[in-house]
């Protein structure tokens, strides 16, 4: 079953500690900003994630099916959206999801552990964490990461 906009509005704001009216105000800006750059022929990059740009299909005759009758297709323009290369990692289980590396360190944003992970008594992570810093590891009283 597809994870449908509604369920996505609410997982994201479970994750966040977000209201669900605030995620959603966040995803339609997300929406009106790509779907406004693109149209203008402008591409739009979230870098690992996904990219978004504008295909352009020459003119060409094609045939109708039904009558066999050759006929003209305009040229036309269509969105394109490409997976990056850090998301094509994780779908193809080369990478975990949700561990970016290159983003934050290891005091910088405080440690948020994967739904379902249990954080021992001595701070130590029994799987692994997600921080954009370091996997696994010890969350410090701050939230932040010592280093390991």
């Amino acid at each position: 079953m597809p994870l449908t906009k509604t369920d996505l509005i609410a997982a994201v704001a479970a994750h966040t500690g977000s209201t669900s009216k605030e995620v959603a105000t966040v995803l339609a800006g997300i929406e009106d900003v790509v779907v406004a750059n693109v149209a203008k022929g402008e591409k739009v990059v979230i870098t690992g994630f996904l990219t978004f740009d504008r295909a352009q299909r020459a003119a060409r005759t094609g045939r109708n099916p039904q009558t066999g009758e050759t006929i003209k297709i305009k040229a036309s323009k269509s969105p394109k959206v490409s997976a990056g290369a850090s998301f094509k990692k994780v779908v193809n289980g080369k990478a975990r999801p949700g561990f970016r590396p290159g983003h934050g360190t290891a005091t910088g944003p405080a440690a948020v552990p994967v739904p379902g992970t249990v954080v021992a008594p001595n701070g130590w992570c029994r799987l692994p964490c997600r921080s954009p810093a370091r996997p696994g590891g010890r969350l410090t009283a701050g939230g932040g990461r010592r280093p390991i």
